[in-house]
């Protein structure tokens, strides 16, 4: 029996690759580490889809799940430089444990040219346990996104008044509770932004979710100095808050001459 997978420069095109590995999966689930170590590793050729990567590093499984206490076990992944489609990292740490009903991160660390995140805590798998985790994002320039973003949002670029990517972001967010009864809150703030024919000084956003059976969502969104093409707005905000199922929205837009427009509303998602 094999607990260990070793690829190197492997043509995952073939079925040879992915059903060796697919094979190893249930054993580690079930108890037995695996590991993989890997070079090159292009997961979308792997999977059938997803973005294309280069993944060079190891990763480690050990444990096994049960649907009702939880899984037990560790994951352990080790990457140095690699690339998901055009975004270029330098290395991603990541140590998981999972025990007596915990889902601790004990490190998590993702390093490029011009930003980093970082992440740590823990998170009950269902209640009555509960904790903390704790996730920070620097980024001192978004253009490293840029392809990943125009791609994503389906934009088509325009020569004649188009912006690339850029701006700096920093965002912190606190995850509380547990997997099935999930709290979040967090902050960022973005400076010098601009993408396509949008261009803003500073946008800052914040939101809170509380889960479990009484589910609420509040988000506030404000942009300042917002210009759209040959528009420009000193202030624009949106809060939206509620449950799922029911979100009131209320929008701002702030222009010249002290001039003020305000909009709001409800969305109900259900019967009736």
């Amino acid at each position: 029996q094999k607990t260990a997978y070793e690829i190197y420069q492997c043509d995952w095109s073939s079925d040879v690759c992915s059903s060796d590995l697919a094979s190893l999966l249930p054993d580690a689930l079930g108890g037995a580490p695996l590991t993989a170590k890997f070079s090159d590793l292009d997961l979308a050729a792997l999977l059938g889809r997803g973005p294309a990567t280069r993944l060079n590093g190891t990763a480690v499984l050990n444990g096994a799940a049960d649907s009702v206490a939880g899984p037990a076990g560790s994951l352990v992944v080790d990457l140095g430089p690699g690339r998901l489609q055009e975004f270029a990292f330098d290395t991603l740490a990541v140590v998981l444990e999972a025990a007596d009903g915990l889902i601790t991160l004990d490190t998590l660390q993702l390093g490029w040219e011009r930003g980093q995140l970082a992440g740590s805590g823990a998170l009950g798998w269902r209640l009555p346990k509960t904790g903390r985790m704790g996730f920070a994002l620097q980024v001192d320039s978004l253009g490293v996104f840029d392809a990943l973003v125009v791609e994503g949002l389906g934009l088509t670029r325009d020569t004649t008044a188009w912006h690339d990517l850029d701006g700096l972001l920093y965002s912190r967010l606190e995850l509380t509770g547990s997997l099935d009864a999930l709290g979040a809150i967090g902050q960022a703030t973005v400076l010098d932004v601009a993408l396509a024919q949008v261009e803003a000084d500073v946008v800052r956003g914040a939101l809170a979710w509380a889960g479990g059976v009484n589910q609420s969502l509040s988000l506030t969104l404000r942009a300042d100095t917002l210009a759209i093409g040959s528009y420009e707005f000193p202030v624009v905000s949106l809060r939206l808050q509620g449950a799922p199922d029911s979100i009131a929205w209320q929008g701002t837009v702030e222009m010249e001459h002290d001039t003020e427009v305000m909009a709001s509303g409800e969305r109900v998602i259900g019967p009736g």
